[in-house]
């Protein structure tokens, strides 16, 4: 989607400025991270709206002209559709444990 899309344009401008590195096919990769049966998080392919806690998390690689072998980040959202965004402990326990990821 929308990530995809300005790491084309990065690549892009990287390019335009007399950058020689190819732009890679893989551009951007995502799994979501929920809780596991243990707490801990685990990489899930679940399908969208199968969440149960108010809180997503993804990790995402990312290639770039400084990184184009690829760069992991965590990417945390609220869900606003899941009980009208409220934030109780169970979002509390994936926000830190998906910021220490």
């Amino acid at each position: 989607g929308m990530i995809k899309v300005e790491l084309i344009k990065k690549w892009g401008e990287y390019r335009e400025a007399g950058g020689s590195r190819t732009m890679p096919a893989d551009l951007f990769s995502s799994i979501e991270l929920v809780p596991g049966s243990d707490g801990e998080l685990v990489e899930s392919t679940r399908n969208p709206g199968e969440n149960d806690v108010g809180v997503l998390a993804w990790r995402c690689m990312l290639a770039t002209p400084e990184y184009p072998d690829g760069r992991d980040i965590v990417i945390i959202a609220n869900d606003v559709t899941f009980q009208a965004g409220s934030f109780g402990v169970a979002e509390d326990d994936l926000f830190q444990k998906a910021s220490e990821y």
